[in-house]
C-alpha cells in the first residue's frame, strides 16, 4: 500500500495580541458615532482544472495553475514547484491522496479495515501519532458524493487535516497541511477541494508477465 509522505514537525510560534481594557473611572456621556467598516470579501475558489488517477479510482479539481506530481495512485499537489518540491509544510497548502484496493487493506489488516471508517482511519493516523501529533476527535466530512472521516493533527508548527473515504472498491486518504499560522486560512481550500472530488472504479493493476521461452 501507498503511504503518505513523512509528516514534519517545526518550531510552532504563538502571537499573543495585548488587549486594553476600558479605563471604568473616566465616564462618556454619549457614544461618538463611528464609521462602519465592512468585513472584507473572501476571495473565490475557482477550480477550474481536474486532475484524474485512473490507478486509484478519484480526480479532484485544482485551482489554475497549480502543479502535481503523481506516482502509481498516490497524488501530491501544491499551488507551485516550490511548493511541491518542499519537504516541509509552509505557507501554502499541499495535498497528498492515496488510494488502495479495499481488499489489499482487507487482506493486510483485517476486514474491518476495510469496511469501517473508523478502523481504517485509526491504521491510518498511526503514524503521525508516533511522529508526536494530537489529533482531534473523529467528524464526519463530506468527499465528493460521499461521507467519510476526518481529524485535524497538530504538532510544534505543523497544522492539517487527515481525511479517510471508502469508497465502492478504494480505501482513500487525504492529507492536508500547511503551517501552523498558514492553516486556518488554507482550510476552506482544503474543504473545496474534498467537496470536489469524484470517484469511479479503479482501473486494474497491471500483472507482470513473463515471456515464454523456447
Amino acid at each position: 500500500m501507498s503511504v503518505l509522505p513523512r509528516i514534519y514537525c517545526f518550531v510552532l510560534l504563538l502571537v499573543l495580541a495585548g488587549c486594553s481594557l476600558p479605563n471604568p473611572l473616566f465616564q462618556v456621556e454619549a457614544p461618538s458615532p463611528t464609521a462602519t467598516v465592512a468585513a472584507p470579501t473572501p476571495t473565490p475558489i475557482v477550480l477550474s482544472e481536474t486532475v484524474r488517477v485512473q490507478e486509484g479510482g478519484f480526480s479532484v479539481s485544482l485551482p489554475s495553475g497549480w502543479q502535481s506530481r503523481a506516482l502509481s495512485s498516490t497524488l501530491t499537489l501544491a499551488p507551485d514547484a516550490a511548493a511541491l518540491a518542499s519537504s516541509t509544510p509552509g505557507e501554502a497548502l499541499v495535498v497528498t491522496i492515496d488510494s488502495t484496493p479495499r481488499d489489499l487493506i482487507a487482506s493486510r489488516y483485517g476486514n474491518e479495515a476495510a469496511t469501517d471508517a473508523e478502523a481504517f482511519f485509526e491504521i491510518s493516523s498511526g503514524s503521525a501519532q508516533e511522529a508526536g501529533y494530537v489529533l482531534s476527535a473523529t467528524r464526519p466530512v463530506t468527499v465528493g458524493n460521499q461521507v467519510g472521516l476526518g481529524a485535524e493533527l497538530s504538532a510544534a508548527g505543523g497544522t492539517g487535516e487527515l481525511v479517510v473515504v471508502l469508497t465502492d472498491g478504494q480505501a482513500i486518504r487525504v492529507l492536508g497541511q500547511a503551517s501552523a499560522e498558514a492553516w486556518p486560512t488554507q482550510r476552506a481550500l482544503f474543504e473545496r477541494l474534498l467537496a470536489e472530488m469524484q470517484f469511479f472504479v479503479a482501473a486494474p493493476l497491471a500483472t507482470p508477465t513473463v515471456a515464454g521461452g523456447a
